[in-house]
């Protein structure tokens, strides 16, 4: 049996100075809105990509559009509770 349980975690990417007015034109038209769209721009930013654990928080099915935050799997991987509504 385990629980697997939903977090929220802050990404970090270096912007190269050459690259600085670029991103932050990009950023602000709403032509980037997640860390992905970012590595479309260059391969730079694969080097500089970093996932900071320590922000990690917990979710709630409210934050979630009501799909499961926490799922608890029996010994086969089926899952014999989830805390949402989907």
């Amino acid at each position: 049996m385990y629980v697997d349980f939903k977090t929220t975690v802050w990404e970090r990417i270096k912007i190269p100075e050459e690259l600085q007015d670029l991103v932050v034109d990009k950023i602000k038209s709403g032509e980037i809105i997640s860390a992905n769209e970012m590595f479309g721009i260059s391969e730079k930013f694969d080097e500089h990509f970093e996932t900071l654990l320590d922000t990690s928080e917990q979710m709630y099915p409210s934050e979630n559009d009501d799909f499961a935050t926490i799922e608890l799997y029996n010994d086969d991987n089926k899952i014999i509770y989830a805390n949402g509504k989907h």
